[in-house]
């Protein structure tokens, strides 16, 4: 037995570590008071913990129950940041219950004790307790209640060491633990979101080892069984959220695989289960945010894929999500940021589509959002500024030429130039008067024109130009 308490020798605590009393989480102690994690000393946290016992009455707390209050204690220190204390702690509960029968709390004892060591930063010691704890449980035969999260973080230290082959078998040995669990009646939507995250990571391996094709048979999977996780009633809003942000990853990864078709399932499946959500939660903002966010990935890759209608129709659902949005938080700046960002896309898509009247509005909606949101700013957001100018640009060259168009791009022209060149905006600068000699040459003004045109060629040339 490794020798966490070497000064605890007092005969209560021999006969405590050695005897084989059975425990249970069901309830065979009575409660006891939790110690604070304060106690600088484990030895004297367990001798604080044994004195508490009702003499008078004959009861006497067994390791299992003082090691529980151990845990408890380790992870309110872990809570506090208290991370000397935590270790203390942790360790003091795996002494007292390890080399006997109490795998379910010993092992509980070694995961806590390898978060306490990862903080420390000692990551090898972390992952050594955690892979112990999971061999406890496989060699019990009780591999189903092993937590997928202790899989997924041992998985995790091996790969900061770049082993990806022992991540890749601890993957495997995750997914035998789910098919146990499977097996046992656990309800789908727990089990389903587990394999999906393991089959998420295991893909992501095979990508970066440029085994596409691997890669996209285990997002495959994770697809399959996220889709069937939403087949059946989920009551756990948090659940359904954890499900649903799942989705997301994963069509974002198939993206990554140039797999557009699967990306479109994956993000439509998240679109409904999102949907679902906020009918449930009613006004719910962060559910509301987050189906426009689903509806946007949606969107963008239809896009990639030609399916304009399909795109215009999500960008338009999530574009209403986020005016109703706006309605409710009217100050609130991200919110702001959200809607710009949606009518520029309705308005790009919509001047695709030969609609360039409605792209022009949705464009121009989209300036006032950013006007007001620069002024409460207080014009310090050169992104914003870089933006607009964009916008301007953008809106000039959609607007028949004559004296508006010139108006729009020479604002444009305005806003770059402010920015440069410490925010780098040249190129928007010279794009905007581009655009505005091009107004000039329609409208039939050469001389304005060609100043434009050499200004710009000046700025390509870094050399400083004078705004007139």
């Amino acid at each position: 037995m490794r020798n966490f308490l070497p000064g605890l020798t007092s005969s209560w605590y021999r006969a405590a570590v050695t005897s084989s009393t059975p425990f249970s989480f069901a309830g065979d102690y009575p409660p006891i008071a939790l110690f604070p994690h304060e106690f600088t000393d484990p030895a004297m946290m367990v001798e604080q913990l044994y004195q508490s016992n009702d003499q008078a009455s004959g009861l006497f707390l067994m390791p299992s129950a003082v090691s529980t209050n151990l845990i408890a204690s380790a992870n309110g220190a872990l809570a506090t940041e208290d991370i000397d204390a935590a270790l203390r702690a942790a360790q003091a509960a795996v002494a007292l219950v390890e080399n006997t029968e109490q795998v379910a709390l010993w092992s509980a004892a070694l995961v806590v004790l390898a978060e306490a060591e990862r903080r420390a930063g000692n990551s090898i010691d972390a992952e050594e307790h955690l892979r112990h704890a999971i061999e406890l449980r496989q060699t019990a035969g009780v591999a189903a209640t092993i937590p997928t999260t202790w899989f997924l973080e041992a998985a995790k230290l091996a790969m900061d060491r770049r082993d990806t082959k022992l991540a890749l078998w601890t993957y495997e040995n995750a997914l035998e633990s789910i098919r146990a669990q499977e097996q046992q009646g656990v309800d789908i939507s727990l089990w389903a979101r587990d394999e999906a995250q393991v089959r998420l990571r295991t893909a992501d391996i095979h990508f970066n080892r440029q085994d596409v094709a691997l890669a996209q048979s285990e997002a495959k999977r994770a697809h399959e069984v996220l889709w069937a996780a939403t087949q059946v009633p989920i009551d756990d809003m948090q659940l359904m959220d954890t499900l649903f942000r799942l989705l997301i990853e994963l069509g974002g990864f198939q993206r990554r695989c140039a797999d557009g078709k699967a990306a479109v399932s994956s993000y439509h499946t998240a679109v409904e289960l999102g949907r679902e959500m906020i009918l449930r939660s009613g006004q719910k903002i962060d559910k509301h945010r987050a189906l426009s966010f689903a509806l946007n990935r949606w969107a963008e890759v239809l896009m990639e894929m030609r399916d304009f209608d399909g795109a215009l129709a999500a960008y338009t659902e999530a574009l209403e999500i986020r005016r109703q949005l706006r309605q409710m938080l009217p100050n609130d700046i991200t919110v702001s940021k959200d809607l710009s960002s949606a009518l520029r896309k309705v308005a790009r898509i919509l001047y695709v589509r030969g609609n360039a009247a409605n792209a022009c509005a949705a464009l121009r909606e989209s300036i006032v959002v950013d006007e007001e949101r620069a002024h409460r700013l207080g014009h310090a957001d050169p992104g914003l500024s870089r933006m607009l100018a964009l916008s301007y640009g953008q809106l000039a060259q959609w607007t028949s030429p004559g004296d508006e168009a010139i108006e729009l791009a020479t604002r444009g022209i305005e806003i770059a130039a402010e920015l440069d060149p410490i925010h780098g905006a040249k190129d928007v600068w010279r794009q905007n008067l581009l655009i505005r000699a091009d107004i000039f040459h329609k409208v039939g003004d050469l001389p304005r024109a060609v100043d434009d045109e050499n200004d710009a060629e000046r700025l390509n040339a870094n050399s400083s130009i004078h705004l007139s």
